[in-house]
């Protein structure tokens, strides 16, 4: 996941930048105060301005305060799965036995690539999935930045009526429920025109009978294959 090896790196490197403005400015004014009066008349007019100091200061913070952002960016995206054609982001199966309840099965991979595995027992006739999705402008796109997703509910429901599903009986959190990445994200949306998040839904799946399939993110939503 090329996006999770160079965020740090960005980040990083925005604050050093700006810790390195703060010390530079830093020493001007330490500078400028151990000067004698005829030292202080030629000397160059750049930094003996307070409001130019003062602009410094801010730009300075204002870089530290977007590396922090980049860093905890980086770390919330752990959460979630790269969205790639062709690429399952997890499995899910149905496992009905006859001498226990049924249960629902969703497999995923973890940050540290390993396998982990949650176990839902079945609670009505269908289920549906719901997940988040965050897509990058092409701009980020063409940065490295994946569009990445998370199965975040599993929601059980009666036998749809004449084609239409009823409301839910019954949900669940998987792989913790929403993050607190994408309600942010939701939060600022009209401020933030370089990233679009979407709330994703699977159509309903029979949950009485046993099934293994793979589960897929697209645009329009979530899929088993």
């Amino acid at each position: 996941m090329t996006s999770l090896a160079f965020l740090p790196v960005i980040a990083a490197t925005l604050f050093i930048v700006g810790i390195l403005a703060l010390g530079f400015l830093l020493w001007q004014i330490l500078r400028s105060a151990r000067m004698t009066d005829r030292e202080r008349k030629y000397q160059t007019g750049i930094w003996r301005s307070d409001v130019r100091r003062a602009a410094a200061v801010v730009g300075g913070l204002l870089v530290i305060g977007v590396a922090n952002l980049v860093f905890w960016l980086s770390s919330e995206l752990r959460a979630f799965s790269p969205v790639a054609p062709g690429l399952p982001i997890g499995m899910v199966g149905v496992i009905n036995e006859s001498d226990g309840v049924p249960r629902l099965v969703f497999s995923s991979i973890d940050r540290h690539g390993r396998e982990i595995y949650e176990i839902v027992p079945v609670r009505d006739a269908a289920f549906r999935i719901a997940g988040e999705r965050i897509h990058w402008a092409p701009i980020l796109a063409s940065l490295g930045l994946d569009d990445f997703a998370k199965v975040t509910e599993v929601s059980f429901h009666p036998e749809p009526r004449d084609g239409v599903l009823t409301s839910a009986t019954y949900h669940t959190n998987i792989r913790s429920g929403p993050t607190r990445l994408y309600r942010q994200l939701g939060r600022f949306r009209k401020w933030l025109p370089f990233v679009e998040v979407q709330r994703l839904q699977s159509p309903p799946y029979n949950s009485n009978e046993e099934f293994s399939a793979q589960l897929f993110v697209d645009t329009t939503g979530i899929t088993l294959q």
